[in-house]
């Protein structure tokens, strides 16, 4: 990656978003670590005995912000850390788990403290997943993936703490609607 053409690396990347400038950024860690370490990975981070110093470490380096520090933690060295992203974010906020004025870096914060390690990454990928497909909790009601069959949202009428999360489709269009396919289907 260090030394590959950066357009390989860009298509390989594409689908987080933003692959240009996370293909140089990615490509201009991976020299600074050559030039001190000698090797241009970033196997040495195992080695380190907290997170915090592995969150120092990479602080460093341009682009490696909190929510990319943790999902490295996370994903790449088994930390039990809970990123939040956008999705993460807005579902919390929905669920009254945060308020709704709450920022991203404090509900970083908070649900660290709160959500069992166990399931920290599980926890994680289902509300990214779930932000990116559900018309009802997806910003402005705007799925980035638009699912294949109609369903109900399963958060609409959890209690979020002030109010119930409502759905941004009538229910009632959306049963009507199923039971029509059902009944073609038989």
């Amino acid at each position: 990656v260090a030394t590959a053409d950066t357009s390989l690396i860009e298509d390989a990347i594409r689908v987080a978003g933003l692959a240009k400038i996370r293909a140089e950024r990615m490509q201009n860690m991976l020299q600074i670590v050559k030039e001190e370490r000698g090797e241009a990975n970033f196997e040495y981070l195992q080695n380190f005995t907290s997170t915090d110093a592995i969150q120092k470490e990479l602080s460093r380096f341009k682009g490696m912000g909190p929510k990319t520090i943790s999902c490295v933690c996370l994903f790449a060295l088994g930390i039990p850390e809970f990123p939040v992203d956008t999705h993460v974010l807005r579902i919390s906020q929905k669920l009254g788990w945060v308020s709704a004025s709450t920022s991203r870096e404090a509900a970083y914060e908070y649900l660290n403290d709160v959500v069992p390690d166990e399931h920290k990454l599980d926890l994680h990928c289902l509300l990214v997943t779930h932000g990116k497909w559900c018309y009802n909790c997806a910003a402005n009601g705007k799925p980035q993936f638009k699912p294949k069959e109609k369903w109900t949202c399963p958060l609409i009428g959890m209690k979020s703490g002030k109010k119930d999360i409502k759905p941004k489709v009538k229910v009632e269009k959306q049963v009507k609607v199923m039971k029509e396919e059902v009944k073609h289907r038989a």
